[in-house]
């Protein structure tokens, strides 16, 4: 060992060392030096990625449509990436506008369903009662008394102070969430515009920024990276039509025997359990939230006259989901996921968990792109690590596909 451990050698590992534990000490005092600049930057930053990050990903599926209207309707390049701009944000705003009207009517309605269910004369007496001891305790007790009282319990005006400048802190907060929400509306279309339209020329003047012996590989990951990205949206797409015409069937028929449940909550409710799908394995019960809202609701509206028919109900919308979700990982996924995708689900759902939870929503969005980027730059690297051992040996280089 003290052979082989030269003097250069012992100086050249005590000098990588030293540079970087001096990194490591100098980014952690600058960080205690420039904390609220580094939170601004990065605040900045993000109100920049996020739109972008969504833009780069609406691109895989708008660019398409804009082609098509492109070239089977032969509208200019310019009025058809504007047509597919429109259409995608008002399908996008009529599904969420459609959902959150349903949502909190239906919460509305269980509230309601649940008042009902209380004692009218008690609740009255227990406010009558609540009001009466308030008058009693301001009549009673000059302002003095009441502070005296307050501080006797534990609150104090440097406590009120506190609760102040929290709930100011707090409407602030929302101020500045809101700000960003609308600077990521605006911004989103804006990129999205310039991405389909020139996506690949943005792509390449970042790679010429690059030195000239990475930058081939770098084009060539971006190519790859690109085929990987389309092909998981193309086999998301087929897996979505797979859950939403599924559950069309399935709520179809149950809205034949449940009173109330009509045929259009199915189809909406269907096309939910579509859009949900896009987080694996779990997203689909998440979506099925929606019906069993429905279902309760209406039960508790007609609990005297039809006890046990939205209870049957919602059974059968957790029995439907677990056909489904027998059907998706036995049929669906082993085609769809191997022929399309390249991107195994288990992958998909911890690249959203583990890259949401870094970046937040910037991270959740380009999670999938992510994933598909590592796994290509690592094949690639087997494949250039495979073709030097090939060249040495005179061997054919094997290529991996998968």
């Amino acid at each position: 060992m003290r052979k082989n451990l030269t003097k250069a050698k012992l100086v050249e590992i005590l000098l990588i060392v030293s540079i970087f534990t001096v990194t490591i000490v100098g980014l952690y005092a600058l960080r205690l030096l420039s904390s609220e600049l580094l939170s601004n930057i990065g605040a900045a930053a993000r109100a920049v990625i996020v739109p972008f990050a969504i833009a780069l990903l609406l691109s895989f599926i708008f660019g398409p449509l804009a082609r098509a209207m492109e070239t089977k309707l032969h509208l200019p390049r310019i009025l058809s990436i504007l047509a597919s701009i429109t259409i995608g944000i008002l399908l996008v705003t009529a599904i969420l506008v459609v959902t959150i009207i349903f949502m909190v009517t239906q919460f509305a309605t269980i509230l309601s369903g649940m008042l009902a269910f209380i004692d009218n004369q008690t609740v009255a007496e227990f406010v009558d009662r609540a009001v009466v001891y308030l008058s009693n305790f301001i009549n009673e007790a000059n302002l003095r008394e009441i502070i005296d009282n307050l501080q006797s319990q534990g609150i104090s005006l440097g406590n009120v102070t506190d609760i102040v400048l929290a709930a100011f802190s707090f409407i602030t907060r929302l101020t500045t969430s809101i700000i960003s929400i609308g600077f990521t509306i605006v911004l989103t279309p804006v990129f999205l515009y310039y991405l389909i339209k020139e996506r690949t020329m943005i792509l390449r003047t970042i790679a010429r920024i690059l030195p000239e012996h990475i930058r081939v590989h770098v084009i060539e990951l971006g190519k790859r990276s690109d085929e990987v990205i389309r092909g998981y949206l193309r086999g998301q797409g087929i897996v979505m039509l797979f859950i939403t015409g599924f559950f069309i069937l399935s709520y179809g028929v149950l809205a034949i025997f449940v009173p109330d449940f009509s045929f259009i909550h199915a189809v909406l409710f269907a096309v939910l359990m579509g859009l949900f799908c896009v987080i694996p394995y779990i997203g689909v019960w998440i979506g099925i939230a929606a019906p069993v809202l429905l279902l309760t609701t209406l039960h508790l509206e007609h609990v005297a006259t039809r006890p046990y028919i939205y209870i049957i109900g919602i059974v059968m919308i957790f029995v439907f989901n677990i056909i489904e979700e027998i059907l998706e990982s036995s049929v669906i996924q082993p085609n769809v996921y191997s022929r399309q995708v390249h991107i195994h689900p288990i992958a998909v759902l911890s690249s959203f968990i583990f890259f949401g939870g870094i970046f937040g929503l910037a991270g959740f969005i380009l999670s999938v792109p992510i994933a598909g980027t590592i796994k290509v730059c690592l094949q690639y690297y087997g494949e250039i690590n495979r073709k030097k051992s090939a060249e040495k040996t005179g061997k054919e280089p094997t290529v991996n596909t998968g």
